[in-house]
């Protein structure tokens, strides 16, 4: 029993310790839309500083109707990265970039699109 109770503690500090250490910051967007295709438009931002390593986009987005593009701006407002997602298509998709501080912005714009579209970006230390 006693190297029971030792096996729990030591997984309970292991979990908390990893866990602090880990710097991870995350920002999310998502939307449904089922009923009826409509105009969509939305951006995610995140806002960077200097001890930021690795930042991530990632997508999540099937298009039933209507078409969808997308593009990524860096923190001077160069489009980075960009694309379309047209009716009937899906995008799964984990992007990578060189995190210079600053604000990040993923920006989508359809018309007349019914689907999901989920947006995260993830950063760490």
């Amino acid at each position: 029993m006693k190297r029971f109770i030792m096996f729990i503690l030591s997984i309970i500090i292991f979990v908390s310790l990893t866990g602090c250490s880990s710097g991870s910051t995350t920002q999310r967007s998502s939307v449904n839309i089922e009923d009826e295709s409509k105009d969509y438009t939305d951006s995610l931002k995140i806002d960077l500083d200097k001890d930021f390593e690795n930042l991530a986009l990632c997508f999540d987005v099937r298009i039933s109707d209507g078409d969808l593009n997308w593009r990524v701006l860096s923190p001077k407002g160069e489009v980075v990265q960009q694309g379309k997602i047209q009716s009937g298509e899906s995008y799964r998709e984990r992007l990578y970039f060189s995190p210079r501080p600053g604000r990040w912005v993923v920006e989508v714009d359809g018309n007349e699109i019914a689907g999901k579209v989920e947006m995260e970006w993830i950063v760490s230390k």
